[in-house]
């Protein structure tokens, strides 16, 4: 059998002729766009998680690691840090995601040589708590380790062997401090009010509770001369016994900004709370246990017609109806915080609670119950 081979030309035609090969039409990829919306998903999911949910997505692929990279997406988060289990990968993590708040819960050896490495990692930090650690530090410690010009928020909560001298030191270290949180140091007194209030120009935020401040520091602090005087707004004294009426009145002379200040468990009576009335900005106002407060305290309050939206009056024991009908009809508060021991069967109908016993009965629940959904603290719990 013959077979008929027929010739192939390729880019000639038959006739001899160029054929031009077609030309492919060039049309926009749509890669990148596909690309920006996968991004812009995962950014939606992370945002919606919890910072421990976000660094387990990080660890799935290198994408969603490169989302989980951009800072804005940690900003304002605190991290939390072992040392010395979390140094070097860990703290360069968090200096790339722009985290510049940081807990440290435990410091382990060479306690010293590791805080230090941790503000040599991290020099843009802004917010430290030590906190967990307060029982294992000391005043060399503290020295020899804190030195930061961009710290402004520092947090050293019941380390009992810090004292008065090491906060001097702090002060001239750290000088840029605006939010400082020493509860529960018991050795703290006056001399670190003095030191607060001449070394620290910025301070917005103090909380001394369960110190020995006295009613002297808090004349200190409120002195006309005093460059923070004027700039704070958070004080919490909570705790502190020897704070009485002559302290808390020279404060509300000067502290025209305050917006929040915690007297639990102090030694004030219905005159420094007049007093106190007279704080234009005042919207937080803690006053639990303080015994010696009575019914005057709450007319106090009313007659000035505060704009408080947070109010703790839990065991007062001498606070009874009449001061309900005060809180009542002369107090626009959009949150009560507690009011002494709350009684009855039908108080608790109406959101209250507390032990059997106390002097605001069923009337004063009915006074309250129409005007007010109360968020309440157990009682025995100090405030927060």
């Amino acid at each position: 059998m013959e077979i008929h081979r027929f010739p192939i030309h390729v880019g000639r035609h038959p006739a001899g002729r160029n054929i031009e090969p077609p030309r492919a039409t060039s049309q926009p990829s749509s890669q990148p766009i596909e690309d920006a919306a996968s991004q812009e998903l995962m950014r939606l999911i992370l945002k919606r998680l919890d910072q421990t949910g976000r660094g387990r997505m990080a660890q799935l692929s290198s994408s969603w690691n490169a989302v989980a990279e951009e800072s804005w997406m940690w900003a304002g988060d605190e991290a939390r840090v072992r040392l010395p289990e979390n140094s070097g990968p860990g703290l360069n993590c968090i200096r790339r995601r722009g985290i510049r708040k940081v807990k440290v819960l435990s410091l382990g050896g060479r306690p010293s040589e590791q805080l230090r490495g941790l503000l040599q990692a991290l020099p843009d930090l802004q917010s430290l708590d030590l906190s967990p650690c307060g029982a294992h530090l000391d005043n060399q410690l503290v020295l020899q380790s804190l030195r930061l010009d961009s710290l402004k928020t520092l947090t050293i909560q019941e380390c009992w062997d810090l004292t008065d001298e090491a906060i001097h030191q702090i002060i001239h270290h750290l000088p840029n401090l605006e939010e400082v949180f020493f509860g529960g140091c018991v050795q703290l007194s006056d001399d670190t009010i003095k030191a607060l209030a001449t070394g620290l120009r910025k301070l917005q935020k103090l909380g001394m509770s369960s110190t020995l401040v006295s009613s002297a520091g808090l004349q200190r602090l409120s002195h006309v001369d005093s460059p923070v005087a004027t700039s704070l707004t958070f004080l919490d004294f909570t705790g502190c016994t020897r704070v009485g009426d002559q302290g808390v009145t020279t404060l509300a002379a000067s502290m025209c900004h305050l917006v929040t200040l915690k007297l639990s468990v102090c030694h004030i009576s219905d005159a420094g709370v007049v007093a106190l009335s007279h704080l234009p900005s005042l919207k937080v106002l803690y006053l639990g246990s303080c015994q010696n407060l009575t019914n005057e305290s709450i007319r106090a309050l009313a007659a000035r017609q505060l704009s408080l939206e947070e109010l703790d009056i839990s065991c007062c024991k001498n606070i009874d109806d009449e001061g309900a009908l005060k809180v009542s009809t002369g107090l626009g508060l959009l949150e009560l915080t507690s009011l002494s021991f709350l009684t009855s069967h039908h108080g608790q109908r109406a959101g209250f609670t507390g032990k059997d016993t106390g002097p605001v009965d069923e009337t004063g629940h009915s006074i309250l119950s129409p005007n007010h959904e109360p968020r309440l603290l157990p009682v025995g719990r100090p405030p927060p």
